[in-house]
């Protein structure tokens, strides 16, 4: 792999922007405290220290009993033998940086020693530095604002490296419904517009495929219902009661229907939608056996006719099954963008309902070929809902099942 794809791969990038975030937080910690706390903090510690041993020789010099006092009052230690002075700096190695010409001091540390001699006057002071230094505490405050500034952004770099992911998933998502009409947008020239790519080549690939297969079944659908169509007619035409032999043709012809609009609502684009105000449109099923139950003003892009189409086939399913008479139910929940159709029947086992809406299922106890439909109602119903960009569920409400439509 040659140098400039390495660059482009998603661990070399993300490794770029954790690598210059790591030196440039490196870099803000060592500037904010070699210019934000040492440099004041030494010429602060310098200046301080001249005026300090200035006074202490002074009062030292017209005070022969002042050492032990300042000794006590600034908790130091006064040395003032030359032959212990010279003692101490050879047994700890002191090094000596010099102020003035008479001053000088040791590396600043929490113990350090201060070096006064001049003709008259020769004495060492240990200093063990308690004082608080609010210049550092500024300089860890600041260090640690910028550090905060440098993850913040470097988050913000990992977002954008990652933003085609978000894009990628939400597209996957739409090709796992069906929905093939877009296509990834693809950003830059890295690992992940390689990627994205291959997803879209793949979409196009599997649409192509199923379109192929979408083509055919309707052209063979077609072509079937010709003959079917001219069968009924010379069996009608035949002398006798007949009347098993039509119904054959009419549910084959019916299977035929259902599977061929199924096929034809599959894709969303196929659809001829509508703004429609959905209280509008589901009043039209309230009838002595149909209670609807109005809500807000729901404004929702439908095709009139598939949805016509479904619900119809919903209703009929919910007055088959229930009891002859028995009520039933259709509230609209704006709020929630939902569509409710619940029934009185004997609703269905909890291990058949996610089965309710595949092609030819009838459950034994509540569907079978003598109460009419072949199966491929709510698999229509599905298809038309799904086509929607809407959910289809089923719930139990012991007794009857309620058909619960979701719509985005």
């Amino acid at each position: 792999m040659s140098a400039s794809k390495k660059r482009h791969t998603l661990f070399g990038r993300l490794l770029v922007v954790f690598f210059g975030a790591a030196i440039a937080i490196a870099i803000t910690w060592m500037i904010s405290f070699r210019y934000l706390a040492d440099e004041p903090y030494k010429k602060s510690f310098n200046k301080n220290i001249v005026t300090y041993t200035r006074l202490i020789a002074d009062k030292m010099r017209f005070d022969p009993l002042a050492k032990s006092v300042i000794e006590k009052a600034a908790a130091v230690k006064i040395i003032t033998n030359r032959y212990e002075i010279i003692s101490q700096i050879n047994k700890q190695d002191l090094h000596f940086k010099r102020l003035t010409s008479y001053i000088s001091v040791t590396q600043p540390d929490k113990v350090f020693y201060i070096l006064y001699e001049n003709n008259f006057e020769f004495f060492m002071i240990r200093v063990k530095d308690q004082e608080f230094h609010p210049e550092r505490l500024e300089a860890i405050f600041l260090s640690v604002i910028f550090a905060l500034l440098i993850l913040f952004f470097t988050y913000r770099k990992v977002q954008s490296i990652f933003r085609p992911v978000d894009k990628i998933q939400k597209m996957a998502l739409e090709y796992g419904k069906g929905r093939f009409d877009e296509l990834i947008p693809v950003e830059g020239d890295g690992q992940l517009a390689e990627l994205t790519k291959s997803i879209n080549n793949l979409a196009l690939r599997v649409r192509s495929m199923l379109d192929a297969k979408r083509d055919l079944l309707l052209a063979i659908g077609h072509e079937i219902k010709t003959p079917l169509a001219r069968l009924r007619m010379q069996v009608e035409m035949l002398e006798g009661d007949k009347p098993e032999m039509v119904e054959n043709i009419k549910e084959m012809t019916q299977i035929i229907d259902h599977l061929l609009e199924a096929e034809r609502v599959s894709h969303h684009s196929d659809l001829n939608t509508q703004k429609i105000d959905l209280n509008d449109f589901i009043s039209q099923y309230r009838s002595e056996q149909t209670f609807v139950d109005l809500d807000s003003e729901l404004i929702l892009d439908i095709d009139p006719i598939r949805m016509d189409l479904a619900l119809k086939n919903i209703i009929n399913n919910a007055k088959k099954y229930s009891e002859e008479n028995a009520q039933i139910n259709i509230r609209l929940n704006s709020k929630e963008r939902e569509l409710w159709i619940t029934d009185s029947g004997p609703g269905v086992k909890e291990e058949n309902i996610k089965q309710l809406t595949d092609a030819f299922y009838r459950p034994d106890e509540s569907r079978c070929r003598d109460d009419g439909g072949v199966g491929l109602g709510l698999y229509l119903v599905k298809n038309i809902i799904t086509a929607h960009r809407a959910e289809l569920n089923f719930v139990n409400m012991s007794p009857g099942l309620r058909v619960i439509i979701k719509f985005d």
